[in-house]
C-alpha cells in the first residue's frame, strides 16, 4: 500500500512536466526593469533598460531596437507578445506585437523619433511595456507583465566617446574594480571592459 501513494505522486510529476512550464511564484514588480531588448550598436541583449548613444545626422531608418520573447510562446490568438513604447513628451504610445512563433521584433527609431535622422534635440526616456500571453499546463491563458526603459542620447559628430576604445592615449586614470578594468579621462569620458 505505501507503493501506491508513490507512484501516484510520481505520475502526477510526470504529467506536468510533459508541458514543460514551470510557473514562477514571484512576479516581477517593485519597479523591476526585465523588458528583454537589444540594439543601439550593442550585440548582447540587456534586461530592463538600455543606453542609446547615437550621432547626430545618422539614419533613424537604419537604427533599431529589437524586443525579444520566447520563439515557443504558445497562447490562443496570433500574437503572444505585446510591446507599448511611451513617448517622452505625451503622445500616444507606440503598439506592436510579436507573432506566435517568432522571437523578436524590431522598432526603427524613426518611428519613435519621426523625423528621418538623428539631431541634438532627440534626447529622452522612453518607457517600455511588455505583455505576455501564455498557456498554462491546464491550457488556460495567463498574462505576464514586464518594464524596461530606453535612455536616448544624441551626441555630435565631432564628439570622440571612449565607450569602445579600450586604448585610447586620453585615459589618465586606469584601475580595476569587480573584475573589470576602469579608464576614465579628465574630461569625463569612460570606458569599462574585461580585466586582462
Amino acid at each position: 500500500m505505501r507503493f501506491f501513494p508513490f507512484c501516484i505522486l510520481l505520475l502526477y510529476g510526470c504529467s506536468c512536466s510533459h508541458f514543460g512550464l514551470k510557473l514562477d511564484p514571484e512576479i516581477a514588480i517593485g519597479n523591476d526593469y526585465t523588458v528583454l531588448m537589444s540594439g543601439c550598436g550593442r550585440e548582447t541583449l540587456v534586461t530592463g533598460a538600455i543606453l542609446c548613444r547615437v550621432i547626430a545626422g545618422l539614419n533613424t531608418k537604419t537604427e533599431i531596437i529589437e524586443f525579444h520573447a520566447p520563439p515557443s510562446l504558445d497562447c490562443k490568438g496570433e500574437h503572444c507578445t505585446y510591446v507599448k513604447i511611451f513617448f517622452p513628451d505625451g503622445r500616444p504610445a507606440l503598439e506592436k506585437s510579436i507573432l506566435k512563433g517568432q522571437g523578436k521584433i524590431d522598432v526603427s527609431w524613426f518611428e519613435l523619433v519621426e523625423k528621418e535622422v538623428f539631431d541634438l534635440q532627440d534626447r529622452g526616456l522612453f518607457s517600455v511595456t511588455v505583455e505576455m500571453h501564455y498557456l498554462d499546463p491546464q491550457g488556460e491563458e495567463r498574462k505576464m507583465y514586464m518594464e524596461g526603459v530606453i535612455f536616448l542620447r544624441v551626441i555630435p559628430p565631432s564628439y570622440t566617446s571612449l565607450e569602445l576604445s579600450e586604448d585610447d592615449e586620453n585615459f589618465y586614470w586606469i584601475w580595476k574594480a569587480k573584475n573589470q578594468t576602469l579608464k576614465l579621462t579628465t574630461g569625463g569620458r569612460a570606458y569599462v571592459g574585461p580585466q586582462p
